[in-house]
C-alpha cells in the first residue's frame, strides 16, 4: 500500500498535481460469517483469505493507519453489509444489522 501511494504521489508531482487528494475508493478483506457457515482459514497472504473477526479487526486498523501515514485522505470500505456478490467482505452480518 505504501509503495503504491508513493508511486502515485510521484506521478501526481510529474503532472504538477501534487495538491490533489488521494482516495482509496474500494478496499476490503474477507471475514468469517457464522450466519452463512463460513469459517476463518489460516491466512496465506492472499486476498482470498477468510479472516477471523480478531484478525479482520487488526487488518482493518492496520490498513487505516497505513493509509493515513501514506497521505491517503479517504478510505472507503467495499460492500459494507456483506450481501451478495461478496458475502464475506462485509463488516456487518444479517443484512447490516449485526456488526
Amino acid at each position: 500500500m505504501m509503495n503504491t501511494a508513493l508511486r502515485l504521489r510521484t506521478l501526481l508531482d510529474v503532472y504538477d498535481l501534487r495538491d490533489k487528494p488521494i482516495w482509496n475508493t474500494e478496499m476490503g478483506y474477507r471475514f468469517a460469517r457464522a450466519d452463512l457457515g463460513i469459517q476463518p482459514q489460516k491466512p496465506k497472504g492472499r486476498w482470498q483469505d477468510v479472516l477471523s473477526h480478531q484478525q479482520g479487526a487488526a487488518y482493518v486498523a492496520r490498513s487505516l493507519i497505513l493509509s493515513a501515514g501514506s497521505g491517503i485522505q479517504r478510505v472507503y470500505w467495499f460492500n459494507w453489509d456483506g450481501e451478495p456478490p461478496h458475502p464475506t467482505m462485509g463488516l456487518a452480518e444479517s443484512a447490516g444489522h449485526k456488526p
